[in-house]
């Protein structure tokens, strides 16, 4: 069954140039028209750099296939506006940075350190500075729609960003004579511990064991470097802490758990806060207008959720987007809203640095959590161990015996 519709005639018709328009302005209408104002932002980006790196090219298949693939964004931008969970969470993602090209640039100090020719150690401790629990600098979201969002952790300023000899693991020798491409993949602490975070598994594979002679070093390198590449791709990068602190605070719009969130931060509290110690100039007051202003258009959508959900792009007039299958829509509710974020906290980990002991003698720990402000599905589970607690106990009384006479057995 094919997922996608055939392309309207009256798309076809027109020229090369109107076609290229006609799509862009459609995905900036509707990249503006997203509730989320950091994605929406990201769309933006997004697509004015694609059109632009797309715009020279004169080979005729390259542009109906760049065409194709710009009709299927719209499509996806159509039914993430629609309100359909599955879109709107893969469109979060990818503006976030949890997959996509953000997810690439987030991984790519992890990645580069395990190879000797390109390990950074600098690039690393600042991507691990940046990605750690303790504050960095922080502003609000602005309500204007031209901020530019980036994702780099490549300049961090701050405390933090210390050099830790656990960063450079030695360089292994080559597995094949003295050539370098047969250097094994090394594997930093901080590395080490996300991998085995996200896979719980060994980070070392398990290799053949030829029967009448050795593994061969050539085979053996690329045996290992197989296996790094497919635990990096199911890895997923620690984000910073500014985009961390926007999510937790999203999913906790409308409720006291927002003051929490706020005060764990640093944001608000007795005293000099970490926020304020680096330049943070932002109060409680604005981060109340900013909640204010996501509750205004939560609201908004969810007056105009109904006629959304019941519209359907392929029935109304003209437009240049591939059809297909119908958006699951629903109606965004501040409950909804929440529950999109904190399902979306559930897949970001959070790298914790702790150092113990003295100047002399200190010891670097790495270790991988989850934020506290993910879902947690409601089961009967824990009041079933209560249950079973107060049999164990003797806290529930004993079936009384019936009263009467009990029937015999009889004899054989």
């Amino acid at each position: 069954m094919p997922t996608y519709a055939p392309v309207p005639e009256t798309f076809i018709n027109l020229t090369h140039r109107r076609q290229v328009v006609h799509l862009y302005r459609h995905i900036l209408k509707e990249g503006s028209r997203f509730f989320d104002e950091r994605a929406s932002n990201w769309i933006k980006t997004t697509a004015q750099a694609k059109f632009r790196k797309h715009s020279g090219i004169k080979d005729d298949e390259r542009n109906e296939k760049y065409l194709a693939d710009a009709r299927k964004s719209l499509r996806t931008l159509e039914r993430g506006n629609q309100m359909d969970l599955k879109v709107i969470q893969k469109i979060l993602r990818m503006s976030y940075g949890i997959q996509g090209s953000e997810r690439r640039k987030l991984l790519q100090p992890f990645v580069d350190s395990a190879r000797a020719s390109t390990a950074s150690t600098a690039r690393l401790s600042a991507a691990i500075a940046v990605s750690g629990s303790s504050i960095v600098p922080v502003t609000p979201p602005s309500c204007s729609r031209s901020s530019k969002v980036t994702l780099s952790s490549n300049a961090v300023t701050g405390p933090d960003t210390l050099i830790d000899p656990l960063l450079q693991p030695p360089t292994p020798a080559p597995l094949y004579f003295q050539r370098k491409r047969t250097i094994p993949p090394m594997y930093a602490a901080p590395v080490a511990t996300l991998l085995k975070a996200s896979s719980g598994k060994s980070i070392e594979p398990e290799l053949p064991q030829p029967l009448f002679k050795p593994l061969h070093g050539r085979r053996e390198a690329n045996l290992r470097w197989r296996f790094f590449s497919k635990q990096i791709g199911k890895l997923k990068p620690p984000l910073p802490s500014e985009l961390r602190l926007e999510m937790e605070l999203k999913a906790n719009i409308g409720l006291e758990g927002f003051t929490k969130v706020l005060r764990d931060n640093g944001v608000i509290g007795d005293g000099e806060s970490e926020a304020t110690r680096f330049g943070f100039g932002k109060t409680e007051q604005d981060w109340r207008a900013w909640e204010q202003g996501v509750l205004a258009t939560i609201s908004l959508w969810s007056h105009t959720g109904k006629r959304q959900r019941a519209a359907c792009r392929e029935e109304g007039p003209f437009h240049p987007s591939i059809g297909g299958k119908p958006a699951r829509g629903n109606v965004l509710t501040p409950r909804l809203y929440r529950r999109l974020w904190q399902l979306l906290l559930n897949e970001v980990p959070i790298l914790d640095r702790k150092t113990m002991g003295s100047q002399g003698k200190s010891k670097t720990l790495y270790s991988v959590s989850k934020s506290p402000h993910v879902y947690h599905a409601q089961t009967r589970l824990g009041l079933q161990a209560l249950v079973s607690d107060f049999d164990r106990l003797g806290f529930v009384e004993p079936a009384s015996k019936p009263v009467g006479k009990t029937k015999q057995p009889k004899p054989k």
